[in-house]
């Protein structure tokens, strides 16, 4: 059975971000698109699990061995600042 990965989708005004919900894997993506925040993150963890023998706390075996899945928890708040920073500049106010 595949372990679960929950990501948490989030933002600020500057960009989205995609991390891990357990602190303890060191997953996280962040771009101008959430396509951009996801690609980043899964170049993050190609390469940070080919460093993963050096590192202290190396990912689990089910990690590096590919048996996980991903799930998504969504920041509404985080992404509502985001979605905020990018429209406002194109409203006018009435």
């Amino acid at each position: 059975m595949k372990h679960n990965v929950t990501l948490i989708v989030s933002g600020n005004k500057d960009q989205y971000s995609i991390y891990a919900e357990d602190e303890n894997l060191y997953v996280f993506g962040v771009g101008d698109t959430l396509e951009e925040a996801y690609n980043d993150m899964l170049t993050t963890v190609s390469e940070t699990s080919v460093l993963s023998p050096q590192l202290q706390n190396p990912y689990p075996d089910w990690f590096l061995n590919g048996d996980y899945t991903f799930s998504y928890k969504f920041d509404n708040a985080g992404l509502q600042q985001r979605l905020q920073s990018q429209f406002s500049p194109h409203l006018q106010t009435v």
